[in-house]
């Protein structure tokens, strides 16, 4: 009998179905905030420059 991880053999798994309930709409973010997509490649210098505390917001 196969195992897949955590110990669990694939014959102890039981199909599940799945209902789907509506918790109502969904909305844009673009009507709440303006954003812009950046190169992935510029994403580890913003951190750097972003993230964590700063003395701006007194932190």
């Amino acid at each position: 009998m196969p195992h897949l991880g955590g110990g669990v053999a694939a014959a102890e798994l039981e199909p599940v179905a799945a209902a789907r309930k509506s918790k109502g709409s969904a909305f844009n973010p673009s009507s709440f905030y303006s954003y812009t997509l950046h190169n992935a490649a510029d994403i580890p210098a913003m951190l750097r420059t972003h993230a964590g505390p700063q003395a701006s917001i007194g932190l």
